[in-house]
C-alpha cells in the first residue's frame, strides 16, 4: 500500500487490536493488507513493543562462546582464507566478515595501492 493513504478508524482500531496480541508487524500488515510501515507507525504512536518480528524471521544471534572461537581461529591462522576459518568453526563466511569487521579488505587495499 503506498505512504499516505489513510486508513479509516475502524481499520486503525483493528491493526491495533491486532498488535496488542500478535506483537508482529508484517505478519498484522499482510493479514490487514496495509503497509509495514503503516503498522510500524501505528505501535510507535500506541507505544506497542514489536517483539514477534525477530522470533518470526528466525533470526539467531551468534552465541560468545562461537564468536570466541572465531576470534581465537583467526588469531591462530592468520593467512587463513574467511573460508577457512568459517569451515573450521562452524560458522558461515560472511560472519567471519562481520566478526573481522572489514579489517583484512582495508589492509589487503593499503597493501595493493
Amino acid at each position: 500500500m503506498p505512504s499516505g493513504i489513510k486508513i479509516s478508524a475502524e481499520k486503525e482500531a483493528k491493526i491495533i487490536a491486532r498488535l496488542l496480541v500478535a506483537r508482529h508487524a508484517s505478519l498484522v500488515a499482510r493479514e490487514e493488507g496495509v503497509s509495514f510501515a503503516k503498522v510500524w507507525r501505528l505501535a510507535d504512536r500506541e507505544c506497542i513493543e514489536l517483539t514477534g518480528g525477530r522470533d518470526a524471521k528466525g533470526y539467531k544471534r551468534l552465541s560468545p562462546e562461537r564468536r570466541a572461537a572465531v576470534e581465537a581461529a583467526l588469531r591462530a591462522n592468520p593467512e587463513a582464507t574467511q573460508l577457512e576459518i568459517a569451515r573450521a568453526t562452524g560458522v558461515s563466511r560472511p560472519t567471519v566478515t562481520r566478526i573481522e569487521g572489514g579489517r583484512r579488505r582495508r589492509q589487503r587495499e593499503v597493501d595493493a595501492g
